[in-house]
């Protein structure tokens, strides 16, 4: 899925639960981020409050071994 998503792609992907679907999201999204701009680059929205926190969890596991640091509001 990763290369389909960086490659500018739609994609609908359906898996079992932690099987990884947020960090395919998520890592696209990382590779295309530039630490310099300090502006909103990316809004991420959810269906309930208990994914966005899930969500929100893995962004911020994943920005502590990005080689660039990212600023991650909930």
């Amino acid at each position: 899925v990763i290369p389909i998503v960086l490659a500018n792609k739609s994609v609908v992907g359906q898996s079992q639960t932690g099987s990884g679907k947020t960090h395919a999201f998520l890592l696209p999204i990382f590779e295309q981020l530039d630490a310099q701009n300090q502006n909103v680059q990316v809004v991420i929205t959810t269906p309930s409050r208990e994914l966005a926190y899930q969500i929100y969890n893995a962004a911020k596991q994943l920005n502590k071994f990005a080689p660039q640091k990212f600023t991650i509001h909930n």
